[in-house]
């Protein structure tokens, strides 16, 4: 079951009630509704069954040469970032990424919404990064947060994917 999105989840099909009371349909019912239960709670107890990600790519046929178009994404619930990825094409290349956040109505976001604590992710002769630590981070987000995704610097990669984990 914590593989099953959370719209597939039912409610349990219980035993028909006899005319009278009896103690073994009572017990039943109670069996359906203890294993229904238990299905729930580890279901949404299963961080992984409750994980998404959002992307910003940045891609041309030469190095990538900044300024390029910022990338703005919404955030479609309350969630908390788990991780960063960045992932790269072109060979072995330095970027960093800012990434800033505001409110849907307060759009855009500017450099002063960072939410990275003045350490952005940046690939130094490399080609991916990864950080699930995000130590001094903003992690928590609203639902219709707006992320803007900021790539200040880079060189010889002609292609930029920075991936968020976010978990609801």
């Amino acid at each position: 079951m914590a593989n099953t999105p959370i719209r597939n989840i039912a409610p349990p099909n219980l035993p028909m009630a006899p005319q009278t009371y009896s103690p073994m349909f009572f017990e039943q019912n109670s069996n359906v509704l203890r294993l229904y239960f238990t299905k729930l709670t580890n279901f949404v107890n299963n961080s992984s069954s409750n994980t998404f990600s959002k992307e910003a790519v940045w891609s041309a046929a030469a190095a990538l040469v900044v300024p390029v178009a910022n990338v703005p994404i919404v955030i479609p619930v309350d969630c908390t970032l788990q991780k960063v990825i960045i992932l790269t094409n072109g060979g072995v290349g330095s970027c960093t990424v800012d990434i800033w956040k505001d409110r849907l109505i307060n759009y855009p976001p500017t450099v002063a919404d960072t939410i990275c604590g003045g350490v952005p992710p940046a690939i130094a002769a490399g080609i991916t990064y990864q950080n699930s630590i995000l130590a001094g981070w903003k992690t928590t987000f609203a639902q219709n947060d707006v992320l803007m995704f900021n790539l200040s610097s880079s060189a010889t990669f002609t292609y930029v994917s920075v991936q968020l984990r976010m978990q609801v």
